[in-house]
């Protein structure tokens, strides 16, 4: 029988929400295939190739979220690479984007075979939980991006919305993606859909918030107005007032 995929709520303690309410948007990349080339179990900082579009792709994330790297570093279990190798070249990552002015305020690594069942190898939601304890991650305005299924199921299993990119090994998993996916060519495109996304779920609650706030002074116009005894309440004021308190089940 298969394992059943973490969720978020069954992580948390009682009463402790995924997220932070308001709190911080979060993009979380995955590493090879998505924003370097993904060149196999990686030592040697030389084999560290950025793909082109990654920087301009990265500062544009930046202005909106929080950025965080998630990967899988199997070679390590397997005695291909060794932790010390895995932070030498994270660190030359980290490094290279700050560098470009990019800042990756953490890197998560699980070092592990799937078959040992940890609690952090993806698509366990394990590290964006943390993130969000942590930092005060809103993981519900978050996304993942990556070249792997596994990479969109994180996304699902934290309650974030998951980006598919084709670079890297994206086009040979194309395949066992769920209907409905949100795929894209790579860093730069999922950038764009991200940036998108929330520029729109921004204008959303600024209509909203307007929406609202039209409402409540339309309410308290209706009371200046009998207090005054200047008459039956003007039509538009008493409508929006009672469908107001229709709504509070008042």
């Amino acid at each position: 029988m298969s394992e059943k995929p973490d969720k978020v709520k069954d992580r948390l303690p009682e009463g402790k929400s995924n997220m932070s309410r308001n709190g911080k948007a979060a993009v979380f990349l995955d590493r090879d295939g998505t924003i370097i080339e993904d060149r196999g179990h990686i030592r040697d900082m030389s084999d560290v190739v950025f793909f082109p579009e990654t920087f301009e792709a990265l500062q544009k994330l930046q202005d909106h979220f929080l950025l965080f790297i998630v990967t899988n570093q199997v070679g390590v279990a397997e005695a291909i690479i060794t932790p010390g190798d895995v932070d030498r070249i994270n660190h030359h990552i980290v490094s290279t984007l700050a560098e470009r002015r990019i800042v990756i305020t953490d890197v998560y690594v699980c070092p592990h075979r799937r078959t040992d069942n940890c609690q952090c190898i993806k698509p366990k939601p394990y590290f964006l939980i943390k993130a969000a304890e942590r930092y005060g991650i809103d993981l519900c305005v978050s996304f993942t991006v990556g070249d792997h299924p596994h990479d969109i199921q994180l996304a699902q299993n934290a309650d974030a919305r998951g980006i598919y990119v084709l670079s890297g090994h994206g086009r040979k998993h194309l395949a066992e993606l769920s209907d409905g996916t949100e795929v894209v060519a790579g860093i730069k495109q999922a950038a764009e859909k991200i940036v998108s996304t929330c520029r729109v779920e921004k204008y959303r609650n600024r209509h909203k918030q307007a929406k609202e706030k039209s409402i409540l002074n339309l309410d308290v116009a209706s009371e200046l107005w009998l207090r005054t005894d200047l008459g039956p309440v003007p039509r538009h004021a008493s409508e929006a007032a009672k469908a107001r308190n229709v709504k509070n089940g008042k």
